[in-house]
């Protein structure tokens, strides 16, 4: 008998371990949300939204919401477009969006915007502490935008080893801003990065911010200004053409 209960066993912990582990979904990729913008229009961000990999193209405009406190990341990404824009056009405070090694190429605006856009002074809403990270990507489009905060303080931008390119051929702009309105200690870094655009490229904090420039291209017909508002520091070293701080 005690030999047939140690059989037993035996037998069920060996059939434990060889049981298969269940594997936790693949997260979404560009593909879905590709996929969530075409259904209606819209890409609602709540908690930590991540899309990994994967290629998606829009077939119609894309609005992002965010609640507060909550975070988009599209890493390692192929979105394109021959139509569209994607822009954030409602986000809260303390909402992040972040992009890695990624490719937006879209045929209308693109604007990764945290802390965006009721605007100043709106009863029972903060926007106050946006941040947009760009890093090794590439981000394409009529228009581009990568700002956190503009309307209230503490936004914060970190552009580095990316391309940001407006390709509207007569108001195409560039724009990288935080904290420029109604609010105070915006930051934005932009490093080893090309910036290309015909009518504007604009790389500027506001009231008390810090801005920088480093080692970062500028090209196309466009008028670029970096600079910051009252009592900010500004920035700007070896760049190409050299564009002094204003």
């Amino acid at each position: 008998m005690r030999r047939l209960v140690l059989v037993l066993t035996i037998a069920f912990l060996l059939g434990a371990v060889a049981a298969p582990t269940a594997r936790a979904a693949p997260p979404p990729d560009a593909g879905d949300l590709a996929a969530d913008c075409n259904a209606d229009g819209i890409l609602s961000v709540t908690g930590t939204v991540r899309f990994r990999g994967g290629t998606g193209t829009l077939t119609a405009d894309c609005v992002v919401t965010m609640a507060p406190g909550s975070t988009l990341v599209l890493h390692r990404i192929d979105l394109d477009s021959t139509c569209c824009f994607f822009v954030v056009g409602d986000a809260q405070e303390r909402t992040t969006v972040r992009v890695v090694g990624s490719t937006v190429d879209l045929a209308g605006p693109v604007q990764l915007a945290p802390g965006c856009c009721a605007g100043t002074g709106e009863p029972g809403r903060s926007e106050a502490d946006g941040t947009a990270i760009v890093r090794n990507s590439t981000i394409r489009g009529q228009t581009v935008e990568v700002s956190g905060s503009i309307a209230d303080g503490g936004g914060r931008v970190d552009v580095r080893g990316s391309l940001l390119e407006a390709t509207d051929p007569t108001f195409g702009s560039v724009s990288v801003l935080a904290s420029l309105s109604g609010g105070t200690g915006g930051r934005v870094v932009v490093r080893d990065s090309t910036l290309i655009a015909v009518s504007e490229t604009r790389i500027a904090t506001g009231a008390s911010g810090h801005t920088v420039a480093r080692d970062d291209v500028f090209s196309g017909p466009a008028t670029v200004t970096v600079t910051t508002g009252p009592g900010g520091s500004c920035s700007s070293v070896a760049n190409t053409p050299p564009v002094p701080c204003t």
